[in-house]
């Protein structure tokens, strides 16, 4: 797994950049597509989520989701586990964005970003600040 590829070793000091970092990773997790339509809300109904496979392989096992499931959380409980489970992995920043649909507005997904690197958060917001829709835009230091 590629979380587990590199451990992270803290700078060596307080002002240093970090002597490694895990892999960054970013996940799609497709709730309103997916996760939404096999974490049923009428429980009277369905005994067990209608993608019991698909949630065991998203999350790697049953035991990381089916107490959701028993307490009768709703599907959003699952965002929060799927971000509890890569801090799990070792990250130390886990940041779940919501995609809307640009046109209607409406959810689509979230984009999990997990990383140890500090700066790469920060890249992540000034890009996002500056994109302008789908065009991907030059990052700085990546000039031709």
């Amino acid at each position: 797994m590629l979380a587990k590829w590199k451990i992270y070793e803290p700078p060596p000091d307080d002002r240093g950049r970090p002597r490694k970092c895990k892999v960054e990773l970013w996940a799609l997790f497709n709730t309103h597509q997916v996760v939404n339509r096999i974490w049923p809300s009428d429980r009277e109904k369905h005994d067990m989520p209608l993608g019991v496979e698909a949630l065991d392989r998203m999350f790697g096992h049953r035991s990381a989701w089916i107490d959701l499931w028993e307490a009768g959380a709703s599907a959003s409980a699952l965002v929060d586990r799927y971000r509890d489970l890569l801090y799990e992995l070792g990250y130390q920043y886990v940041i779940p964005q919501l995609i809307k649909d640009p046109v209607s507005g409406r959810p689509q997904y979230f984009m999990f970003h997990a990383t140890d690197h500090p700066s790469a958060i920060s890249l992540m917001r000034w890009a996002k600040r500056n994109a302008d829709g789908y065009e991907n835009i030059q990052l700085p230091g990546f000039e031709s």
